[in-house]
């Protein structure tokens, strides 16, 4: 060998290798390493293996050989080869340390432990192991490896557990699925498999999460798991059953005292079971735990000996003598300059660990220990027989939800014209946005009637007249089911290419009046009171300007008493005319960060009916703003509007002031008050908004769409101008994930009190081709009553929620005044659809219709709050409404089973606060600004 005669030393160890003799272990070792060096790894592995388990050259012959497999990308082979040697060495550093490895890149951490527990307390831990060990609740990121492993050994489905959970921290909980479907197939022992197929079911619905439970059934190993009770625990607490929930967490606790996830979720639920002594000590330990786990990340990238003496530090704390001794010791070795500091540090915990039996985490350290939760009881694993009914989601109340869509018998006869090329495959910018859609009673009968818009062929065609064969166009309630096209008499000609549109009273003289954004001018028309409508689009300062305009908002957004005009825009430049990418060879819509952002604009009315273009001067004039979806609200309760845009691509505006004077600015602090980007700090493609009370505390909350592979993203308010990310704790994260959202809206479907959201889906261009769906289901989610929300049965919903459509603009009225609210959806290809609420519901409801005197006649940022019996029930009048959308002003109050008054307070835009006792429920009711009394809304028909 040593010559390099490799086939000679071959030929002759094989000799003496089949012999008898007992030079035959020593031959077979000789011979593994000569195929070693030939790169014959498969020959090598099986020389190695004929060694006799009582030969002193069986370890290491083992060690070799599971090296080769490793290399080969054969993690079990690998690992069955490692543990046999454990029979011969059980406390070999060595092996153990490599099956440690070969654990990690499984993603089989749990069990990892259990070798590397043995050799910290031996002192032979290496480094990385010790990081590894330090901090469980980390994912390691094995993506690559994982690929390698699996394309070198396809057959060895070890790798994939790993996998998987990286494509769960990837949000990517289909294909996490699949990935350890296919390792229980062929590996049903791996318990790690079956566990994290638990903690994705926990997300995923009470059908799903029952049929995990009913494979698990035969297997008690997973109790000895704790990330089998994390699932548990994480299912019982979306279904609001806090006391199991609180029995899952802490018997997770008490298997992995070091689980961060386990002590948090517990802490929080013992507060809410009013056991506030029992949570510290859990919310502690999550706290040290969560330093302890920043602490290790920097260490990862920089090794210094400063932040090794940090980590034992914080191992101390935690009772973790084991491990703090070994980073001590690997500071005592690679510094001796530092020994004598240390020296009398690393002596103490010598001697306090002579003793092998002190345990590895000190129990008197772990509240799960100190703390007796046994009492609690545990949850009932007694799933519905396969077959049975199950609901697979559930609902904020006791009724069914369902909408029919009655577009076609009330008269509704619209298809939004996008311009599309058929000549051309793919979708050019403008083709995707679509059209959009508002709601008004602008002939004040007393009925809410409908505005949409319509598209004109685009490019632009200089010196060519108006196409006047595509209008937008209005629809007046009749009050007796159906609609009656009324854009001729109307006086409406708006041939543009029509985008988002506002109703509101510019003039206060009661009429509603109409903005209409437009890619180009947009327009602006008064009401004349008598059914028709004047353009006076010249009275813009900027002549409507010509931007790409998506959605608008009309309010008093300075606080002078005068109604101004906002426009959310979008992109500019003319190649968004003509300018398309390549996907895969195939020409599509391009992302928005191709072209230029279109800068926003607003227009300050100046109360004689003109309008000046002040963006800059308002402090609106902030680059890098794709807008797309558009909200105007009082968020704060401070007098002053605040206007939020939801930008494509790019970080949102949240713009505010923070003065009541007329002439103080606007100021973007997305950043600051949170609404910018998502919990991960990342921004995402927003669409459209809705705006309500979504956790039931009183205050306005927004609720984002995002484009596919985003979840949606919901911003809690918490006062004082902040804003948190609660999309996870709020259910969020999951549905709509596998779509693409454009208009939503809050829309209480059973006035049970709690409102729900309703997104119309559908993606840009056709990408099919990749799998990806083009047309898209709609969503309704519910909220129960411990604030998560979750999807409705679209079956049950009604034929609209089965099929799948390219949804866009969505607004919200009570066409049939039925006391039941019902929206209006936009989309491209399809006419436009009415869902009627068809819901079968007792709930009383309250419909309040505010008129201004002091503050404007349409009081954008007034606050309503109407009580009954124990129902509290808190809206807010915004303008902008989400994506290319107007909703219909009544604000409309579902109230449960409350009796048969209520009490409704208004605080208005002008600070006035009034307030109105014994008002009569299950009616529309008109509040009139600085009058005594409500008054029933006059209907006419």
């Amino acid at each position: 060998m040593k010559g390099g005669k490799l086939e000679d030393a071959f030929a002759i160890a094989d000799a003496m290798a089949a012999g008898t003799g007992p030079q035959r272990n020593a031959a077979l070792l000789i011979a593994g390493e000569v195929r070693q060096r030939q790169k014959r790894f498969d020959e090598a592995v099986d020389l190695f293996l004929r060694i006799d388990e009582v030969a002193d050259e069986f370890v290491i012959a083992r060690q070799t050989a599971g090296d080769l497999r490793l290399h080969q990308g054969r993690l079990s082979d690998a690992e069955s080869i490692w543990r046999s040697t454990l029979s011969r060495a059980p406390t070999d550093e060595f092996t153990l340390n490599r099956l440690a490895l070969v654990l990690g890149l499984q993603g089989r951490r749990w069990e990892a432990r259990l070798f590397l527990e043995t050799v910290v307390r031996q002192g032979t831990c290496t480094a990385q192991n010790l990081l590894l060990l330090g901090d469980l609740d980390r994912t390691l990121n094995v993506e690559t490896e994982a690929e390698q492993y699996r394309a070198a050994a396809p057959e060895d489905v070890a790798a994939l557990i790993g996998l998987a959970k990286v494509r769960r921290e990837q949000g990517r909980f289909d294909d996490a699925v699949a990935l350890l479907e296919k390792v229980v197939a062929t590996r049903e022992d791996l318990d790690e498999a079956w566990v994290e197929l638990g903690l994705l079911a926990s997300d995923r619905g009470e059908a799903a999460f029952d049929a995990w439970v009913r494979r698990i059934a035969a297997r008690p190993t997973l109790r000895e798991h704790p990330t089998f009770w994390l699932a548990l625990g994480r299912h019982e607490q979306a279904a609001g059953r806090r006391e199991t929930a609180a029995r899952c967490f802490y018997q997770a606790a008490r298997l992995n005292p070091n689980s961060i996830p386990a002590h948090y979720q517990l802490g929080q639920l013992l507060t809410a079971l009013k056991r506030t002594a029992d949570s510290e000590p859990f919310l502690l330990r999550a706290a040290r735990l969560e330093q302890l786990a920043g602490v290790l990340n920097r260490l990862h990238s920089d090794p210094t000996a400063e932040l090794m003496l940090e980590t034992a530090d914080h191992l101390d704390a935690l009772g973790r003598p084991w491990e703090a001794r070994l980073w001590i010791r690997f500071v005592w070795q690679a510094e001796p300059a530092r020994q004598p500091q240390i020296r009398e540090r690393l002596a103490r915990r010598e001697s306090a660990l002579a003793d092998d039996t002190v345990p590895f985490v000190l129990p008197e350290t772990c509240p799960a220990f100190q703390v007796d939760l046994s009492a609690l009881p545990l949850p009932k694993l007694a799933p519905a027989a396969p077959g049975s009914s199950v609901p697979e989601s559930t609902s904020s109340g006791a009724f069914a939800f369902r909408f029919e869509d009655d577009a076609p018998a009330a008269g509704i006869e619209m298809t939004y014209f996008n311009s599309a090329d058929p000549a051309t495959e793919g979708m050019r910018m403008f083709e995707f946005t679509g059209g959009g859609v508002g709601a008004a009673d602008f002939d004040r009968d007393g009925w809410p009637d409908l505005y949409l818009t319509q598209g004109c062929v685009l490019p632009p065609r200089p010196q060519t007249s108006a196409d006047l064969s595509r209008l937008d166009q209005l629809y007046r309630n009749r009050g007796n089911g159906t609609f009656a096209n009324a854009t001729a008499g109307s006086t409406i000609i708006e041939p543009r290419f029509g985008q988002g549109l506002a109703w509101g009273d510019v003039n206060h003289d009661g009429f509603p009046d109409l903005y209409v954004g437009n890619l180009g001018p947009n327009a602006l028309f008064l009401n004349n009171g008598d059914g028709t409508f004047s353009e006076v689009t010249a009275d813009l300062s900027d002549g409507g300007g010509d931007a790409w305009t998506t959605s608008v908002g009309m309010a008093d957004l300075d606080g002078d008493g005068a109604v101004d005009l906002y426009a959310a825009n979008y992109l500019a430049g003319d190649e968004i005319y003509t300018k398309m990418c390549v996907t895969d060879g195939r020409p599509r819509a391009c992302l928005p960060i191709v072209f230029p952002a279109a800068p926003d604009a607003f227009h300050q009315g100046t109360g004689d009916g003109r309008f000046v273009e002040r963006t800059k001067a308002a402090g609106f004039d902030v680059p890098l703003g794709n807008g797309l979806g558009l909200l105007v609200a009082d968020f704060d309760g401070s007098r002053t509007l605040d206007v939020f845009v939801a930008n494509d691509a790019v970080p949102n505006f949240f713009f505010s002031r923070d003065s009541a004077d007329p002439g103080a600015p606007f100021t973007d602090v997305a950043f600051a008050n949170g609404t910018a980007v998502d919990a991960e700090g990342r921004p995402q493609a927003c669409m459209g908004v809705a705006a309500d009370d979504l956790d039931g505390d009183g205050d306005l909350d927004l609720f984002v769409t995002n484009f596919y592979l985003e979840s949606n993203t919901f911003y809690e308010n918490h006062g004082e101008g902040l804003f948190r990310d609660a999309t996870r704790d709020a259910g969020l994260k999951e549905p709509g994930y596998k779509l693409l959202g454009f208009g939503t809206q809050a829309i209480d479907g059973d006035n049970d009190g709690r409102p729900e959201l309703v997104i119309a889906n559908g993606h840009i261009d056709d990408f099919s081709f990749k799998d990806i769906p083009f047309r898209m289901p709609p969503l309704f989610l519910s909220r129960s009553a411990q604030g998560r929300f979750v999807e409705a049965a679209p079956k049950a919903m009604g034929p609209y929620f089965e099929k799948e459509w390219l949804g866009r603009g969505l607004a919200m009225l009570d066409w049939n005044r039925d006391g039941r609210e019902d929206f209006v959806v936009t989309h491209l290809e399809d006419p436009a659809a009415l869902l009627t609420n068809r819901t079968a519901t007792g709930g009383r409801w309250l419909s309040v219709e505010l008129v201004g005197r002091e503050s404007p006649r349409h009081p954008v940022g007034a606050q309503v709050t109407v009580s009954s019996g124990e129902t509290r029930r808190t809206r807010f009048l915004t303008a902008g409404c989400g994506y290319q959308a107007s909703n219909s002003p009544l604000l409309h109050f579902g109230l449960g089973s409350a009796g048969e008054v209520a009490t409704v307070e208004v605080r208005w835009p002008s600070g006035r606060m009034q307030r109105f006792e014994v008002v009569p429920l299950d009616r529309e009711v008109v509040c009139v600004e600085g009058e005594p009394n409500i008054v029933p809304k006059v209907v006419i028909r």
